[in-house]
């Protein structure tokens, strides 16, 4: 399965619902949606469709993982903005 060009589509959509998520909640359940049908649709295609020709070792992981911490870094940036610009009674 060609990871290369799958992973940054999974990983900006991580990125997108963890910001905007604390903007409009209605994000997270269309994020948990997408993640939902693409599991399935992969775990499909794992088993019926793609043929392994090599295993990477876990090199990817490490990638994926640190543009995800970037997504919850973005997020929590966000999150101190919109607090900081509200005005509470």
């Amino acid at each position: 399965m060609p990871f290369g060009p799958l992973l940054p589509n999974h990983t900006i959509i991580v990125l997108l619902t963890l910001v905007f998520a604390c903007v409009h909640p209605l994000v997270t359940p269309a994020g948990l949606l997408y993640f939902t049908v693409n599991q399935l649709l992969e775990r499909y295609q794992q088993v019926y469709v793609w043929r392994r020709s090599y295993e990477s070792g876990g090199k990817l992981w490490r990638q994926a993982v640190l543009q995800v911490m970037v997504g919850l870094y973005m997020a929590q940036i966000t999150m101190l903005g919109l607090l900081g610009i509200k005005r509470f009674k």
